[in-house]
């Protein structure tokens, strides 16, 4: 009796091996993704919460929030600061005439950890956060606007704060 020798795989044992591959690797990437925007998400609230404080000390020592009109922003709004296109000496919300920045409070204005090349107001992952304080109202009040990737996070829930309907 011949014996036959059988070397290798055959077409129907490589395509199975490889889409069993192709789904498992699928399955990965989904969920490493979920897993990052919560991360830039995690990043973000981060950054704006040293802001806020940042501002709140700003504002105990000078009586008023940075004046938003003059950060060399040109498209978007023109007196909102926006991280995208204003930032200067890795500080974007400042009044270039008063010279009113926050270097003194915090080291560097957070930035939006997946940036957008140019300003945008769409709400979904614009990519930017905007600062707005008038001085027609000597900077009492300040608004900040950002978005996140992901709904309902503890921001929302512990500092009241709520998305905007897109």
């Amino acid at each position: 009796m011949k014996k036959i020798n059988k070397q290798g795989f055959t077409v129907i044992e490589l395509m199975v091996s490889v889409t069993i591959i192709a789904v498992l690797a699928g399955i990965v990437l989904a969920a490493t993704d979920k897993a990052r925007s919560k991360g830039r998400d995690s990043k973000r609230i981060a950054g704006i919460e040293r802001l806020k404080g940042a501002l709140g000390l700003f504002y105990l020592d000078n009586g008023h929030y940075p004046i938003s009109g003059n950060c060399g922003t040109v498209t978007v709004q023109s007196g909102w600061c926006n991280s995208i296109e204003s930032v200067s000496s890795g500080h974007w919300i400042r009044n270039s005439v008063a010279g009113d920045d926050l270097s003194k409070y915090i080291k560097v204005d957070p930035v939006d950890p997946k940036p957008a090349s140019a300003p945008s107001w769409l709400p979904v992952n614009s990519g930017g956060y905007y600062y707005y304080s008038p001085s027609a109202n000597n900077g009492s009040w300040y608004v900040l606007v950002y978005t996140l990737e992901n709904r309902n996070t503890q921001i929302e829930a512990s500092d009241g704060v709520v998305a905007c309907e897109t």
